[in-house]
């Protein structure tokens, strides 16, 4: 399986690295991180995005009460857990779609949706495309960015434009 940001920030490649000291204004879900109630849901939300979460469900998994969990996940995240828990899921969609090997019902399956027309749905309104034609912009980028860029920094100069137009 492989590690979401999440587990990279909290493994031992971090320890150096002072995300614990961010500004009381700073927000997001690194800021979430360090709380042990919204760092426990947001390490479970990545592990296991597909899962059919609730936030009952959620903050019992905490031990933590309903109002607690989603009060502090919404003060030091920026949005509520479901809502993050459906943009996490947006994310992971679009970055199966750009590897291009999956059919679009597979990855509503694979990102926790039970019909295709629920993620179609879903997709559209976070993106503003549905995920077909979302698909092809994101896979002709994928190429152009292939083509134009050479040498070392390709991938991660590729990377960041994609990770850019995400956040568009």
């Amino acid at each position: 399986m492989s590690k979401t940001i999440v587990d990279y920030f909290n493994s031992a490649q971090c320890t150096g690295f002072t995300w614990h000291r961010l500004p009381a204004s700073q927000g997001g879900w690194l800021a979430g991180l360090n709380d042990e109630y919204v760092g426990k849901a947001l390490r479970l939300l990545h592990a296991s995005p597909v899962r059919d979460w609730t936030v009952d469900e959620l903050a019992r998994e905490v031990a933590v009460s309903r109002s607690v969990l989603a009060q502090r996940f919404t003060e030091l995240v920026g949005e509520a857990p479901m809502r993050y828990l459906a943009t996490w899921r947006m994310q992971l969609a679009k970055q199966m779609m750009r590897e291009g090997a999956r059919n679009i019902q597979d990855v509503a399956t694979r990102v926790g949706y039970d019909s295709e027309a629920a993620f179609n749905r879903a997709f559209k309104r976070a993106t503003g495309s549905p995920p077909a034609t979302w698909r092809k912009g994101a896979l002709r980028a994928s190429v152009l960015v292939g083509v134009t860029l050479a040498g070392p920094w390709s991938e991660l100069v590729g990377t960041l434009l994609r990770l850019t137009a995400d956040l568009a």
